[in-house]
Order: structure tokens, then C-alpha cells, then sequence
């Protein structure tokens, strides 16, 4: 029987994918960051900032399940 070679699953963090997490995550900060802008839906800034942080993080995340889900499974 031969052994499987066990994925490293730091893929995501190579150089060449950096450049790719910062443009998801700057582009949905920039989005929800001008939608208050223009709508005004809250009138303090720090709620659609951190707004914007976590759901950049999760899009994050989704995105890399996404990507590199056959590096987590197990046979």
C-alpha cells in the first residue's frame, strides 16, 4: 500500500496568493464603507468599519474552503 502524501495546508499564505486576500478584502471594506457613504445607514463610522472587517474575514475564509477544500479531506 502506498502512503499519500499529506497536502500542506498553508498553500493559501504563499506569496502569490497574498496580493489576492488583500484586493477580496480591501474591495469589500471599500463596499461597505461606500454604501454608508452615499446611504448614511448609521451615523457612526466605527459600525460599518468593523462591518466591513468581519465580512471581509468571512469571505476570507469562504473563498479559501472554497479554493482548497481537497486539501482538507481526509480518505
Amino acid at each position: 500500500m502506498k502512503a499519500r502524501a499529506v497536502p500542506q495546508p498553508d498553500l493559501a499564505c504563499k506569496p502569490k496568493y497574498i496580493g489576492m486576500w488583500y484586493l477580496l478584502q480591501s474591495s469589500i471594506m471599500f463596499a461597505v464603507m461606500a454604501s454608508n457613504i452615499h446611504w448614511h445607514w448609521t451615523p457612526n463610522g466605527y459600525v460599518p468599519a468593523l462591518l466591513g472587517i468581519g465580512l471581509a474575514y468571512l469571505a476570507t475564509l469562504l473563498v479559501q474552503h472554497i479554493m482548497f477544500k481537497d486539501f482538507w479531506r481526509r480518505s
